[in-house]
């Protein structure tokens, strides 16, 4: 099977969107759940001390150092929100300027991915599964932050449904 798929600007915003959602998520519930623990032991802290009890400083020293904890995780996450998004603005310009047209190859032996910048043939050995995500199938790689990404409205849905099927035969599918 083999998709030439003209760049859509929206189409590919929403890929990037739903691709930071994913690897960040987990992250990001995690750090808020940390608030959610700092809070009730700042709290806790500031009633003992009001209660004139010394260790009521102990809890607000440690509610301190979750909030801040959580402060900084979430400028982690912030920074490289932006600094992601931007890239990909400026990704999503080139190739919107050039009008490029992605390849997408599936073949028994490789994947094949070509578009103004590349073109990889990648053995199915270097992949570890794939994920369907509101009608976009993630083809995760060996590599953590490297997918190559294919919707239903780009290839449209009978092939889409092919292409998953064909994945099927040459990987697990990891749920979402």
């Amino acid at each position: 099977m083999k998709f030439e798929i003209p760049f859509d600007k929206d189409i590919y915003d929403e890929q990037m969107k739903l691709q930071f959602d994913k690897v960040w998520s987990k992250g990001f519930n995690k750090n808020k759940s940390t608030l959610y623990i700092a809070i009730p032991i700042f709290a806790v802290g500031v009633l003992a001390v009001y209660g004139k009890g010394n260790v009521g400083y102990v809890f607000i020293i440690l509610g301190l150092f979750y909030l801040y904890k959580y402060y900084e995780y979430y400028q982690h996450y912030k920074n490289n929100k932006k600094r992601y998004f931007s890239e990909s603005e400026i990704y999503a310009n080139e190739q919107s300027e050039i009008k490029d047209i992605s390849i997408f190859e599936f073949n028994d032996s490789y994947l094949r991915y070509k578009n103004y910048k590349l073109d990889f043939k990648l053995n199915w050995s270097l992949f570890t599964g794939f994920e369907i995500i509101k009608d976009n199938v993630f083809i995760k790689t060996k590599n953590v932050n490297h997918v190559y990404i294919l919707g239903k409205s780009e290839i449209g849905s009978p092939e889409f449904n092919n292409v998953i099927e064909f994945l099927k035969s040459k990987m697990e599918e990891t749920s979402a």
